[in-house]
């Protein structure tokens, strides 16, 4: 159980650690346009009419489900082993 905890610290803290990075990285990025007016501009959709979103949505969902088998097929076999 203490070694699962450690292990959850430690992804936590590396993925705040990522977040804070990302978000002050954002922050300077701030008023750094060179585009002064945005008469004339267009919008541009990449995966307009294609099925892009639909593949990655499910490729996440894919994923979480593994995910979450996993989890609970450890969890499973740590109860068997320790009562």
């Amino acid at each position: 159980m203490n070694a699962i905890r450690k292990t959850t610290t430690a992804v936590l803290s590396a993925f705040a650690l990522v977040l804070g990075m990302t978000t002050t990285v954002q922050a300077s990025l701030f008023n750094t346009s060179p585009i002064d007016t945005w008469e004339g501009a267009g919008a541009v959709f990449n995966n307009a009419g294609s099925s892009g979103v639909v593949v990655w949505f499910l490729i996440l969902l894919a994923l979480m489900v593994i995910v979450i088998i996993s989890a609970a097929k450890t969890e499973k076999d740590h109860e068997r082993e320790h009562g």
